[in-house]
């Protein structure tokens, strides 16, 4: 029987407009209980790098962001390590550091030697946020699929 992976859920974010969203997902996955012995759930704040001790006992991480994107509004998008410097992830945002500088500083001092996957939602301004935020509860079912096969497939 194959050994099942610890894997931690970092919603990337701050409390100002779409950066939220990362942490209200999380918020929305605690009230449907997404809760099992393998996972942990965990709300980054915006300094960046405050997940780093949480992930000792996991084997993969999966992060969950806002995205400036082209896409509809509460798309879900799969984003790879290679290509998160090339995307929007935090144009506008209140931060104090990148989803990607974190991910880079995390690895550079060697907290993070695990499968990274992230998962962004589309947004398209501030003034959008409201939208997603009332369209949560329609995300988050597509949101969960895309975690179950994520989940699955490593």
């Amino acid at each position: 029987m194959p050994k099942i992976k610890k894997t931690l859920i970092v919603g990337f974010g701050s409390p100002n407009g779409s950066d939220q969203l990362g942490w209200l997902v999380i918020d929305e996955l605690k009230k449907q209980q997404v809760t099992q012995s393998n996972l942990t759930l965990f709300k980054s704040k915006s300094n960046g790098s405050d997940w780093f001790h949480e992930i000792n006992s996991h084997q993969r991480v999966i992060f969950i962001d806002a995205v400036l994107s082209k896409e509809a509004v509460g798309s879900i998008i799969e984003i790879t390590v290679d290509n998160l410097n090339k995307l929007s992830l935090n144009s506008s945002s209140t931060h104090s550091i990148s989803l990607a500088d974190s991910i880079s500083l995390a690895k550079s001092l060697g907290f993070l030697k695990m499968p990274v996957r992230i998962i962004g939602i589309a947004v398209k301004q501030d003034n959008h946020f409201e939208k997603i935020r009332k369209e949560l509860k329609r995300i988050i079912p597509k949101l969960m699929e895309k975690l179950s096969l994520t989940l699955s497939n490593s």
